[in-house]
């Protein structure tokens, strides 16, 4: 049996490009919305929000990955259905198994990836922003204060005019 490398490529090539554009777009949206609550708590100056929006994109990459893949899979194979190019491939004697091995080997590539990710590389990043959030913990407070909104330390709320 010859291998449908034609299909598996143009299949491949779709998904990924769907998969990658998804993904960048749902991976900013995230972490804009987390960035921007913090900025809004004030806890975060302009030039810090930008800075923990960056931050924030490894760590989002474990929510919107497995959305962006299935997202990614499923397009190219419903235009191929749509253009009857999958009832072509099966006439051909190309078997649905092998035009779903794109789609197997790219969840495969995208598990071991976000092993990867979940393991060694979002820890180091979570650390990274929660250092970027504490380190100036003066700032926060007076932030928090002349907005009037309460300062809550593990449990208990502080209420204040003014902060010198």
């Amino acid at each position: 049996m010859r291998l449908p490398l034609t299909i598996w490529r143009f299949t491949l090539l779709e998904l990924w490009r769907l998969l990658l554009l998804t993904g960048g777009v749902l991976v900013t949206v995230i972490s804009f919305a987390v960035a921007v609550r913090l900025s809004a708590e004030g806890r975060l100056n302009p030039l810090d929000t930008i800075k923990y929006m960056f931050l924030a994109m490894p760590p989002m990459l474990q929510y919107s990955l497995p959305f962006a893949a299935g997202f990614g899979a499923t397009l190219p194979y419903h235009r191929m259905s749509q253009d009857h190019e999958l009832t072509a491939a099966a006439s051909g004697g190309v078997s649905h198994r092998a035009l779903l091995m794109p789609a197997v080997m790219s969840g495969m590539v995208l598990a071991v990836m976000l092993w990867v990710l979940l393991g060694q590389v979002i820890p180091r990043f979570w650390q990274s922003l929660d250092k970027m959030v504490t380190r100036d913990a003066t700032r926060i407070v007076k932030s928090t204060i002349e907005a009037g909104q309460p300062l809550v330390v593990e449990g208990t709320m502080v209420y204040a005019d003014g902060v010198y």
